[in-house]
């Protein structure tokens, strides 16, 4: 047996070496530890350009879309004006409804609702039909209706992409006299 405090070569030697690989280790693990650093900071640096990329991009779409929808909404008015126009000369001498001629008018309405449809509003109730009341889509102007009661269209509905742009003006029968 070797007295307390000495230590056998062999020993020494496994210590020795021990302690140096785990140097190297170290040093490895340091190394790893390095390069994986500066590859993500790399990757942080390109998820940067990448944002700024997508929001030039972003913005760019934007402002096509706003292209594209200002450009709807002036033809869609090019193509409306004219008809406006000759309603509001109506509107503005009231004898002249008197002296309108009823095919210009009812022209006037079957044009306009056609530069409607082709800009994708629809026309929801037809005039002098009967349905059930729904207040998402119809505005009762003659008599009070509930919900579900038969009403008969005066107007018709609009909508665009399933949003009412106009609900349709509707009559609700007179109450029943008992």
């Amino acid at each position: 047996m070797l007295p307390f405090g000495r230590m056998s070569p062999f020993l020494g030697r496994w210590f020795r070496s021990d302690r140096s690989d785990d140097a190297q280790r170290i040093a490895a693990l340091e190394r790893e530890a390095s390069h994986l650093r500066d590859e993500l900071a790399e990757n942080r640096f390109l998820m940067n350009q990448w944002r700024e990329e997508l929001t030039r991009a972003r913005a760019g779409f934007s402002n096509h879309i706003d292209d594209a929808v200002h450009d709807r909404v002036g033809h869609l008015l090019t193509e409306l004006a004219p008809m406006l126009a000759a309603i509001a000369g109506l509107a503005r001498d009231p004898g002249a409804w008197r002296d309108a001629d009823m095919g210009d008018v009812a022209a006037w309405v079957e044009r306009t609702s056609q530069v409607l449809r082709k800009y994708g509003v629809e026309t929801m109730a037809t005039p002098g039909a009967s349905l059930p009341f729904d207040p998402a889509w119809h505005e009762c102007v003659v008599g009070r209706a509930n919900d579900g009661q038969t009403v008969v269209v005066r107007t018709p509905a609009y909508a665009y992409q399933g949003r009412v742009l106009v609900k349709a003006a509707v009559a609700a029968p007179p109450p029943a006299r008992s």
